[in-house]
């Protein structure tokens, strides 16, 4: 199997430490979510950050699994 290129071996390491999260980043409403994005999602900064992403993946995993809720 070839390696991958390292801009991929990058974005998989960076997409790692964007899941990676304690209890105390997870808010007990994923109402909280939709508000820190809405805050935030005008900085691309943020967007970037291990924050930023982790933030997008929670809210993309709901959006996708809302339907019975």
């Amino acid at each position: 199997m070839p390696e991958l290129p390292p801009f991929v071996r990058d974005a998989v390491e960076r997409s790692r430490e964007a899941l990676s999260r304690s209890e105390a980043e997870v808010p007990k409403h994923i109402r909280e979510l939709y508000a820190e994005f809405n805050r935030c999602c005008d900085d691309w900064d943020w967007l970037e950050s291990p924050r930023g992403r982790w933030v997008d993946y929670q809210l993309s995993w709901f959006e996708k699994h809302r339907g019975g809720w």
